[in-house]
């Protein structure tokens, strides 16, 4: 009798949807993700990582990394959303392995080796830094709820690391290893134009500063999506193609990531031609002969 009964509740456990409590993953790499870094140390300064376009090295698929500055790609990196894990090549000659920029899949007691970064680039002789990590707590960010990672080094106790997910390490996206500097922090993240990260209020003697940067910031960017023009081929050399009607005495301005204008052009057609001076991640705005804002397209100039 007591083991039809015992039968009889496994079966009807048996019957009852599994529901996991597992936290999903956030994603780091969108389409088109921006970080925007501040450094507030003997001057202040800003610093703009963005993640957009693809190039396939070696066989292996990877989203373009530009730093601001001279718009050039300054990393590849890859993400495994199964293995919850970022991935960073260097860009020279070497032909180096790609190395680990972050593991979100490791639990707490868990040890991790990863790459430290100096200048943008991967320091081969400095990889596999280890770190153990001490705990692993989910925090309310703007509208979603992120994991923070907190760990400290094997060979230096107190150097501790925190990282956060889908964001990197607070410090900078490229500073893995790094403490967490209030002089030296990324305050805004964007991903596909949603805003889905800005440090937290009392991390910072310059949050009143922060909300007007990343409010600007924002705005601009959701100007940047509104594409109404294709064009071919992208990346491009020094000409590519606007698909669609041919426009006759419109104008289009070349900016780099960082806002600074490089130069104007006035179209006839559907060609534009550019200047060989500058490479990397472009925006072109596209004005029609009134001077009114038609479209903004991405593109990267080789």
């Amino acid at each position: 009798m007591k083991n039809t009964i015992l039968k009889t509740i496994i079966l009807f456990l048996l019957t009852i949807p599994f529901q996991s409590h597992a936290q999903k993953y956030r994603k780091m790499l969108g389409d088109s993700s921006v970080w925007y870094e501040v450094y507030v140390f003997e001057g202040a300064g800003t610093t703009l990582h963005l993640v957009y376009g693809d190039s396939t090295v070696g066989g292996i698929h990877y989203k373009m990394l530009f730093s601001e500055g001279n718009s050039n790609i300054s990393a590849f990196l890859r993400e495994d959303t199964l293995a919850q894990k970022i991935y960073l090549k260097r860009i020279d000659s070497s032909n180096l392995p790609e190395k680990v920029l972050y593991d979100f899949s490791k639990k707490v007691g868990d040890s991790i080796n990863i790459g430290y970064v100096y200048g943008g680039l991967l320091r081969i002789e400095d990889m596999d830094t280890g770190y153990i990590v001490d705990s692993i707590k989910t925090r309310p960010i703007l509208s979603d709820s992120l994991r923070y990672f907190y760990g400290h080094s094997l060979a230096h106790h107190k150097n501790a690391v925190q990282w956060i997910e889908s964001v990197g390490n607070p410090s900078g996206l490229l500073k893995s290893i790094y403490n967490f500097d209030i002089w030296n922090f990324t305050s805004c993240k964007f991903s596909d134009g949603l805003h889905q990260y800005r440090l937290p209020k009392g991390n910072s003697p310059f949050d009143n500063w922060i909300d007007t940067s990343c409010y600007i910031y924002y705005s601009s960017l959701t100007q940047i999506e509104n594409n109404n023009f294709s064009i071919y081929p992208n990346p491009f050399t020094n000409q590519l193609t606007i698909e669609g009607k041919p426009l006759q005495n419109c104008k289009a301005e070349v900016y780099d990531i960082t806002g600074k204008l490089l130069e104007t052009i006035i179209i006839n057609g559907n060609g534009i031609s550019f200047n060989n001076y500058y490479n990397g991640l472009v925006l072109i705005r596209i004005f029609d002969r009134r001077g009114n804002v038609v479209g903004v397209v991405k593109g990267v100039k080789l």
